[in-house]
């Protein structure tokens, strides 16, 4: 199908409105010319005000619709559907990267990143612009024969991060680990997290209606409503109550306990990094000491650990973020994390 033949078929809609309008103005005015004046001024009024109506609504949908190109962190938005068909491309093994080469070079060093929405580059739309891609761009530039492979996949915890690891990066033979850490990997299963976006996420019928029919009235919906706000902070919030529960975090830790070992005995050196609740990061940052102590536990593994905390103390949130509905990290925080992770890559190649 042709832009033409999809526009008209995505949109028409839109156009029959405007076209009976404009056509609906004109009969009037045809008609009721000898009308009493009253009559046709008032009819010309209200004509005139729902063309403009009409129109205006028309060139913001359109606007929204093919033209308004950023993500949604929470999946709510409708005009995350249109980023994800825009800048998402899987490969064959069902990554968001280039093709993987199983057979491995003489002399390559392969480096496997392994993570959830941050490091699949949620938010990101040139895949060259996430840390895995622009950490390899750097390495090469030093003279390494490196290839980074991003094994993101959004939504996943350390349960599912583990899984990945034994039945996909094994299997390309890696002699890196990067692991990258966000503080919802405490998760055991998202029950809570199911529970949160089930609530926020609900809409009154005729809103919902509205909101499949027009992306511009989903886009006010949300920006007007709290429900988004609200939705991050009690995810936060969820998050850290986990951390705080001196049973879960043992448990947790046994986990990573468990995998470390595993990468250990393959023979594979590992760099853990973790990023922060961006949305969050400022003076009061409720999560300082779950960082602390996930500092304390990964240095006790004798495990390479970057925190990007400690570098984005001073910033705004604003400056950190994807977008003002997506809280994760921008070009910015993936070039800072590429930056990090090259000193610590290089060491660990050199070791």
């Amino acid at each position: 199908m042709g832009r033409l033949e999809y526009f008209v078929s995505d949109f028409y809609l839109f156009l029959i409105v405007n076209i009976l309008l404009i056509f609906l103005f004109i009969a009037s005015m045809f008609f009721l010319k000898k009308a009493d004046r009253i009559l046709r001024l008032v009819t010309a009024v209200i004509l005139f005000f729902l063309l403009i109506f009409s129109f205006t609504f028309s060139a913001f949908e359109l606007y929204f619709r093919y033209v308004y190109d950023q993500s949604d962190g929470l999946g709510f938005l409708k005009v995350n559907k249109k980023w994800d068909e825009r800048h998402v491309v899987y490969n064959s093994s069902f990554s968001r990267d280039k093709e993987f080469k199983v057979e491995k070079r003489n002399g390559e060093i392969r480096i496997a990143v392994v993570g959830d929405s941050l490091t699949f580059g949620a938010g990101i739309k040139n895949i060259d612009d996430r840390f895995s891609d622009l950490l390899g761009n750097k390495l090469r530039e030093s003279g390494k024969d490196v290839s980074v492979y991003n094994f993101g996949i959004p939504g996943i915890d350390t349960i599912g991060e583990i899984d990945v690891y034994k039945n996909k990066v094994s299997g390309f033979n890696p002699d890196v680990i990067i692991w990258q850490y966000y503080l919802n990997d405490i998760q055991i299963d998202n029950g809570e997290s199911a529970k949160i976006f089930q609530k926020n996420g609900k809409r009154s019928q005729l809103a919902s209606k509205l909101s499949d029919f027009s992306y511009f009235f989903d886009f006010l919906y949300w920006r007007l409503s709290s429900k988004y706000t609200r939705t991050t902070g009690e995810l936060s919030n969820s998050y850290l109550s986990q951390y705080a529960d001196p049973k879960m975090f043992d448990a947790h830790k046994e986990l990573l306990s468990g995998v470390l070992k595993k990468i250990n005995d393959d023979g594979r050196k590992v760099v853990v990094i973790v990023f922060p609740l961006l949305s969050e990061v400022g003076d009061n940052y409720p999560a300082l000491a779950v960082h602390k102590n996930l500092d304390g536990y990964f240095r006790s593994q004798n495990v390479e650990v970057i925190d990007l905390l400690q570098f984005l103390s001073g910033r705004k949130s604003t400056e950190l973020v994807a977008s003002r509905f997506d809280a994760h990290p921008n070009e910015f925080v993936h070039g800072l994390a590429a930056e990090k992770l090259y000193n610590s890559v290089l060491r660990l190649l050199e070791k």
